[in-house]
């Protein structure tokens, strides 16, 4: 199995990076990076020295730990894109912990990284609200070609849509239709009901679909 990254803004909370690696059962062979603000704080430094003990103990790959310049902003989105320019996909993102500069740098790097990437914020609390963006859908949002947008258009405007209907109105090969719809639905923004059923957007696809019009 492919392995995974995970990437973490960080506070003191090593609980929460824990948590995050327990509920998607982190692999041993697994990189984990976590980003602070400058200067590091000490209770940050304490945090992750436990975080790092955890991982030797169980055999996960010790954390790194990257330090952002926050009050420039510029530098440390650039130092974020930097960093995980060479970690596998998907990164798993939890934004979490730590201050808002940081997780929006992180968020912002990733964004301009072009890797695909997925983003938790949870609730402190074990049982709190959970805000989840998917893989594929900062992505997509970045680089929808003018057809795969074409094709969103008339599946939401169609009811039952087919693949034979999308290329009668885009003036494509349905060979080619279906092509695009591989990567939609991998991408998290179509799903097929069936052959009677058709095709349709997901509440991601629709919010894809709306940042282009």
């Amino acid at each position: 199995m492919k392995p995974r990254s995970f990437v973490f803004s960080f506070g003191f909370r090593e609980d929460l990076v824990l948590r995050r690696l327990g509920s998607l059962a982190i692999r041993g062979n697994e990189k984990i990076v976590l980003f602070t603000g400058s200067p590091i704080a000490q209770e940050t430094i304490m945090a992750y020295n436990r975080l790092r003990d955890y991982c030797s103990e169980v055999g996960l790959k010790r954390p790194r730990l990257v330090e952002l310049p926050i009050p420039d902003s510029t530098e440390a989105v650039i130092r974020v894109k930097h960093e995980v320019k060479g970690l596998t996909e998907p990164i798993i993102t939890d934004l979490t912990d730590g201050k808002k500069s940081v997780s929006l740098a992180v968020f912002m790097g990733l964004l301009l990284s072009g890797k695909l990437f997925e983003v938790f914020i949870s609730s402190e609390a074990p049982l709190g609200e959970e805000l989840w963006i998917p893989p594929g859908i900062t992505k997509a949002m970045l680089a929808l070609s003018k057809e795969k947008r074409q094709i969103l258009v008339v599946i939401s405007r169609n009811k039952h849509c087919t693949v034979d209907l999308i290329a009668q109105k885009v003036g494509r090969a349905p060979k080619t239709i279906r092509n695009h719809l591989v990567d939609l639905k991998k991408m998290g923004l179509v799903v097929s009901l069936g052959k009677e059923g058709g095709l349709k957007l997901t509440s991601w696809g629709r919010v894809v679909l709306s940042a282009y019009k």
